[in-house]
């Protein structure tokens, strides 16, 4: 929509176009992309997240394994098999935390989302609060324009000085709101962009201090068990030994 219009109301250019067909549709809000790459991060979150729930799983069916291992060779490294227990046990913990640190990522990224949204009403609220400014500032216009074209006959040169002074004045006026409200609008988008930029770096510091602590222990608990079974070996035969003597 036009901020002004030079032609009267109802009145036809010197072309013969119709006044209405100068009015043009506003340039988008540059609010746009930043509100894009909002949604952008927020996805990225989730992909994380989908991450992390494979690596879980995978961790689970690992520790599946070494159950079934463990319930395996019960029979032949009893002492072992308590400290391989702990072990799985210990994992299982890891496990059980590294779910919870996702499930809380989970929910931090459902608040995100959340906000954006709210930020997207709020961006839509400002867009209706804009036009409905500038549809006001078009009927003063209009009215002036109006009230400019009544004078006209009386004096050309009262009628272009009062047009420009209803002008000068009413987009002056609409500069300023404009102004003002997109500026409220690009500091909602930074806050939000900054919540959610502060809340991936520390999920992802989380995320990979959990994986190397829970890697190093799954290293730890295969060299301890492959030492348990070379240990188990070596002393059967002096175990059935014995047995046998008493």
């Amino acid at each position: 929509m036009p901020l002004f219009s030079t032609t009267t109301p109802g009145a036809s250019s010197a072309s013969g176009t119709p006044a209405s067909s100068s009015r043009r549709d506003p340039a988008p809000s540059p609010q746009t992309s930043q509100f894009n790459r909002l949604l952008d991060l927020v996805t990225e979150h989730e992909s994380r997240t989908r991450d992390q729930d494979v690596k879980i799983a995978e961790l689970s069916r690992k520790l599946a394994a070494m159950e079934e291992e463990r319930s395996g060779s019960r029979e032949t490294a009893a002492s072992p098999l308590r400290s391989n227990h702990g072990d799985a046990d210990a994992l299982a913990q890891e496990v059980s935390q590294l779910r919870t640190a996702v499930q809380t990522m989970s929910k931090t990224v459902s608040l995100l989302n959340s906000e954006a949204e709210a930020a997207r009403a709020r961006q839509r609220e400002f867009a209706d609060e804009v036009q409905r400014r500038v549809q006001e500032g078009q009927r003063e216009i209009d009215a002036c324009v109006a009230e400019v074209n009544r004078l006209r006959d009386s004096s050309a040169a009262t009628y272009k000085h009062l047009k420009h002074q209803c002008k000068s004045y009413v987009l002056e006026n609409i500069g300023a709101r404009r102004a003002e409200l997109e500026a409220l609008v690009a500091g909602e988008v930074a806050r939000v962009e900054g919540k959610i930029q502060a809340s991936a770096d520390l999920m992802s510091r989380r995320h990979e201090e959990g994986v190397a602590a829970l890697e190093e222990r799954l290293r730890s608990a295969a060299a301890e068990r492959a030492q348990a079974r070379h240990g188990g070996g070596r002393e059967g035969p002096g175990v059935r030994h014995g047995v046998r003597r008493r």
